[in-house]
């Protein structure tokens, strides 16, 4: 820190320690001035642990779902060892993604769900 620049933050320090409030300044160089306690800030991502491998759902629904049915045909996708609805929703995402909104319609029946491809992708 240059000569000039230690003397304005002296001058700023007298200023703040005049109005009673507390501080903590770290220099660059890391000199550090006042006596307020300083935490070190922890990030921490916190994931949702998953209940089934990342793309279990959709490989399963790949396997069972052929995408050049014709429109009215129904198809089926058994829930095995997955969870009905969550199945489902990653089956809506991926025929949403394919085919579009709107052109499909979804049923749980049980231990499968159905697949109506309801309109062409246009």
């Amino acid at each position: 820190m240059k000569d000039i620049q230690k003397r304005e933050l002296i001058r700023s320090i007298k200023l703040i320690q005049s109005l009673g409030c507390s501080y903590r300044i770290i220099t660059p160089d890391g000199e550090s001035f006042g006596e307020l306690h300083i935490v070190e800030p922890t990030f921490k991502k916190h994931r949702r642990s998953r209940k089934y491998p990342y793309g279990a759902l959709t490989e399963h629904v790949r396997k069972h779902i052929n995408f050049d049915v014709a429109i009215g045909e129904v198809q089926e996708i058994p829930c095995e060892d997955f969870h009905l609805e969550m199945l489902r929703a990653s089956a809506c995402a991926l025929l949403t993604r394919k085919w579009g909104a709107d052109t499909y319609t979804t049923a749980g029946r049980g231990d499968r769900i159905e697949v109506l491809r309801a309109v062409g992708a246009e």
